[in-house]
């Protein structure tokens, strides 16, 4: 299943949401804040499909890990991940072969950073293992 070539464009901001087919992101494009951060931060993603994948559902997942790779945990000890699936159509008038772009935007509500550290959002497809985009920021003191 490696051999879809489906990649993303996963950025963080302050907010981020979808609308009439468009990414809107708040804020866009920090890398790193404070103990304890921001108790929202949003994600936006663009999901490049080629054309050979419209038409053919997909499951994605979003989540977080330190730079080890390991699962950033809730205080409950749940892993922090979403995740939903998608089936790119093939709008009427879109040239045969064009690739097509699906956004996405997810806000994460509520995360503690208890300590300083490094940590990416990384977006997997299917079955894969090896994400197809990410976003890493740092936890300062």
């Amino acid at each position: 299943m490696d051999d879809i070539d489906i990649t993303a464009d996963v950025l963080l901001a302050d907010y981020a949401a979808v609308a009439d087919g468009k990414l809107t992101l708040v804020g866009a494009g920090f890398d790193w804040f404070g103990v304890p951060g921001p108790p929202t931060f949003g994600v936006g993603i663009l999901v490049h499909v080629p054309w050979s994948e419209t038409n053919n559902p997909h499951r994605w997942r979003l989540r977080l890990v330190d730079g080890d790779g390991q699962p950033f945990r809730a205080p409950d000890g749940s892993v922090v991940e979403v995740g939903d699936t998608f089936e790119l159509g093939r709008p009427s008038g879109v040239p045969a072969g064009a690739p097509l772009t699906l956004p996405l935007a997810c806000n994460l509500q509520g995360l503690a950073f208890a300590a300083t550290g490094r940590w990416l959002v990384q977006l997997l497809l299917d079955d894969r293992s090896v994400p197809i985009g990410q976003a890493g920021f740092t936890v300062l003191a």
